[in-house]
Parts: structure tokens; C-alpha cells; sequence
């Protein structure tokens, strides 16, 4: 039985079922290329997980930073309204304004009209304003939200990294046993060949 470690991961040379019949017979081998075939199933699965994480997590945050523009977005829009709101209201006080200046210098009626009714405008705009505001707010919840599933999938991404090194860690103990298993073999077979002699 020959074994190699390779970069990052490690291998058993031939397949694990050579392995396992290799070592028939052998409780502890079968028991250990078992635990380095469970490691090498558990890492591909993990694997597959993470990137389907990390792809859940882009796609997350992309949703957290859409929802932040959104609310930016309709907050500038409710400003708007509401300077809209001011600049009608100070038209209609600049037009109550000139018809006092183009009359006896006295308020008119006609002047105390067109006063007044820069206030209705500017509550009109104030009001729509408000909506404004009420759906800035929930963009904004929603950005909430969106970050708290960004930060469940970093969560869960952290927790597949985790598993990932158990899985890695496992396969070197099983390795390191087979080794061990292999040096031991070579060890008293070497001693009855000796012994023999």
C-alpha cells in the first residue's frame, strides 16, 4: 500500500476500494480508509456548499445595496417634494407681496388670497412628502433585512469553512494512521524475513 499527500489535499494512491481490499482482514485499516473516504465525501459535499453559499451571499448583499439606493433614492425624492412645497409657498407670499406694493400699501383681499394660499400648497406637497417618507422608511427596513440574510449566509459560510478544515483533519488522521499501519507492516515483515535467515 503506498501513500501520498498532495498540496492541500490528501490522496490515497489507487482507489479507496483497493484500499479496503487491501486491507481486508485488517479491522483498523478498513476502519481507516473508511475515515478518509467519509473525509474525501464530506470536503466534495462542503465544497459544493460553500460555493452555492458564496454565491447566495453575493447575490445578498447585491439585494442589501439595491434596497440602500432605493431608499436614498425615495428619501431625495420626499426633499423634493417638500422644496416644492416652499418654493410654491413662497411664490404665492411674493405675489400677495407685489399685489400689496402695486395697490395702497395696505393688505387687499386679493393679496391676503394669494398669501394664504401658498400654505394649502405647501401642505399638499408636505403631505405627499410624508408617503415619501413612509416608503423611504421601509426601503430602509428592508436594507435591514437584507443585511441580516447577509450576514446569516457569512454565518453559514464561516460554519462550511469550519467543516471543511474537521474534514481535512480527519482524512490526515486516517492517512497518518495508514502510514503508520503500512511502516509497521513493512517493519514485521522485514523482522520474519530476518528472522528466518
Amino acid at each position: 500500500m503506498s501513500i501520498d499527500r498532495i498540496g492541500s489535499s490528501s490522496t490515497v494512491l489507487g482507489s479507496l476500494s483497493e484500499l479496503a481490499l487491501e486491507a481486508s482482514g485488517d479491522t483498523n485499516a478498513a476502519v481507516a480508509a473508511m475515515m478518509l473516504e467519509h473525509a474525501q465525501q464530506k470536503r466534495e459535499t462542503l465544497g459544493q456548499a460553500r460555493l452555492a453559499e458564496e454565491e447566495l451571499l453575493r447575490k445578498r448583499e447585491a439585494e442589501q445595496v439595491a434596497k440602500i439606493r432605493e431608499q436614498a433614492e425615495v428619501a431625495a425624492e420626499a426633499a423634493r417634494l417638500r422644496a416644492l412645497g416652499s418654493i410654491a409657498s413662497g411664490a404665492f407670499g411674493i405675489a400677495g407681496g407685489a399685489t400689496i406694493c402695486a395697490g395702497s400699501g395696505e393688505p387687499s383681499g386679493e393679496s391676503k388670497i394669494l398669501s394664504a394660499s401658498g400654505d394649502p400648497v405647501k401642505g399638499v406637497f408636505e403631505f405627499v412628502a410624508a408617503e415619501r417618507d413612509i416608503d423611504a422608511g421601509n426601503a430602509r427596513a428592508d436594507a435591514t433585512a437584507a443585511d441580516h440574510r447577509a450576514a446569516a449566509a457569512k454565518r453559514r459560510l464561516e460554519d462550511i469553512h469550519s467543516e471543511q478544515s474537521d474534514a481535512r483533519e480527519l482524512a490526515r488522521t486516517a492517512i497518518d494512521f495508514l502510514k503508520e499501519l503500512t511502516k509497521s507492516r513493512a517493519e514485521i515483515d522485514q523482522a520474519a524475513l530476518l528472522h528466518r535467515a
